[in-house]
């Protein structure tokens, strides 16, 4: 198990969710860019190269401190998928999801992203990513 995923246990605390949302504004910038695509080429030898999606430097540390913080959870994210998709498509339920379901959403995403490659950059140009981490931040304490 890589460090920081857990099935049980607390959830991520007020230090967790601030350094996840040190990642706000950098997403919110109209300068960032979340991934590229890359290949897609026809060699000579007649050889296709599939393209692929490679995330920036600051997408890949923002992907390694959602599991060192404690926010990906061991669960069935295939079985809550359907939810999910309700959390995307509705941002008035997710302006409602406490920290666990937000948990479980980042997990669900996080997952997501290894079976189908791009998936995280879908999330963030649809600004699901931006809007999961302006939720996430009414939900610390002031103080």
């Amino acid at each position: 198990m890589r460090p920081g995923r857990r099935e049980e246990g607390p959830l991520p605390g007020p230090d967790d969710i601030k350094a996840v949302l040190e990642f706000l504004p950098i997403f919110e910038s109209p300068e960032f860019v979340f991934a590229e695509q890359d290949g897609g080429k026809k060699g000579q030898d007649g050889a296709i190269t599939m393209p692929y999606w490679v995330m920036s430097d600051e997408a890949n540390r923002f992907h390694r401190m959602l599991y060192d913080r404690g926010f990906i959870r061991l669960f069935n994210w295939v079985a809550w998928k359907h939810e999910a998709k309700r959390l995307v498509d509705d941002p008035a339920t997710l302006a409602q999801a406490n920290l666990e379901t937000i948990c479980r959403l980042l997990t669900t995403h996080v997952r997501q992203e290894r079976f189908c490659e791009g998936h995280l950059q879908a999330m963030y140009n649809r600004g699901h990513l931006s809007a999961i981490l302006r939720r996430l931040a009414s939900l610390v304490p002031s103080g």
